[in-house]
């Protein structure tokens, strides 16, 4: 039965997900399993592909009308939490398909940027940083400022370079129709960089 649920509420649909096997995620939304159940901490089956970092899983979800925004009961979204634990392939997947890179959690109001930089996880900051996340406001002592400046430098780097070949958009590995967005962003990268570092030298 696609909709039974264990004692948290968790479907086979959630624990495939979680697992990453694939083909049974296929079997069970070919036998009708609903990708909005939700668990008793209000976890999709898009969460649990989300943390797993299970790609194929996540876009099988979200080809089946799966809410990329869909968040838990503390607004923990797909993103935030495909960001926080690094797994790059899903961020960038759910951010073509729609994925807010604003949002935030509403117990500590950490974003899917703030979650990636605090440990290091560059490639999901940068690609957050290319799909307009926005630069939080960070204190002297905030774990997250040297990787999140280490990611602004890089990537203000790199856009600057892409900018004078011609080749923005592969830099960034974004499809070709991103370039006015990426040139803004970048330009915002500068900016956001600049602040940073002056705040640094104070």
């Amino acid at each position: 039965n696609p909709v039974v649920a264990d004692k948290y509420g968790n479907t086979p649909l959630m624990l495939a997900c979680e697992f990453g096997h694939a083909k049974s995620v296929g079997l069970l939304l070919r036998h009708n399993a609903l990708v909005s159940d939700r668990n008793h901490h209000g976890e999709a089956a898009l969460i649990f592909a989300s943390v797993g970092g299970h790609t194929l899983c996540a876009q099988q979800l979200l080809d089946a009308r799966a809410n990329v925004n869909e968040a838990d009961a503390e607004n923990h979204t797909p993103l935030i939490r495909a960001a926080q634990f690094g797994h790059d392939a899903v961020v960038r997947l759910l951010c073509r398909r729609g994925a807010d890179v604003t949002a935030s959690t509403s117990t500590t109001g950490d974003t899917a940027l703030m979650l990636a930089a605090r440990p290091g996880h560059f490639r999901a900051v940068q690609f957050l940083l290319v799909r307009g996340a926005l630069v939080p406001l960070l204190s002297s002592r905030s774990p997250v400022r040297p990787a999140l400046l280490y990611a602004l430098a890089s990537t203000q780097a790199r856009g600057v370079r892409a900018q004078q070949q011609g080749r923005l958009s592969s830099a960034l590995s974004l499809p070709a129709h991103h370039n006015t967005d990426n040139l803004h962003s970048s330009l915002t990268f500068v900016r956001a960089h600049s602040a940073l570092s002056l705040f640094l030298s104070v």
